[in-house]
């Protein structure tokens, strides 16, 4: 079985300044980073969805495939997919200790589902 760990999303600015996706070469913004049997590899919102979607994931996992799915539409991220983001920034930068932001993700992640089963029709 393959092992999956999502690591961040890279903000590469706007166009036409932005980036191109290494694995289609498409130009873009957002750069998805994650670990496939220990490999490091990268993609945009469509290819991270495609070349991930058989891959068994966690919360956050299955939660920036989603987050992808936004940016590939560009729409608008709201304030939980923001916190996520910047929450994965500072992780990355060392800002701050990586397990008090892997805490403040899951807590994100869990006010997020808290929200969402009481507005549920």
């Amino acid at each position: 079985m393959t092992s999956f760990k999502f690591i961040t999303v890279e903000d590469c600015g706007p166009m036409p300044n932005g980036a191109s996706c290494p694995h289609c070469g498409a130009e873009g913004r957002y750069i998805y980073v994650w670990e496939e049997d220990g490999k490091r590899r990268g993609a945009m919102a469509g290819c991270y969805k495609q070349l991930t979607g058989k891959f068994q994931k966690g919360d956050l996992d299955k939660y920036m495939i989603l987050v992808a799915e936004k940016q590939a539409k560009g729409k608008k991220l709201n304030s939980w997919d923001q916190s996520v983001i910047r929450l994965l920034e500072f992780k990355k930068s060392g800002k701050y200790p990586p397990e008090w932001c892997d805490q403040k993700i899951k807590d994100t992640l869990s006010d997020r589902n808290k929200w969402l089963a009481e507005h549920r029709f």
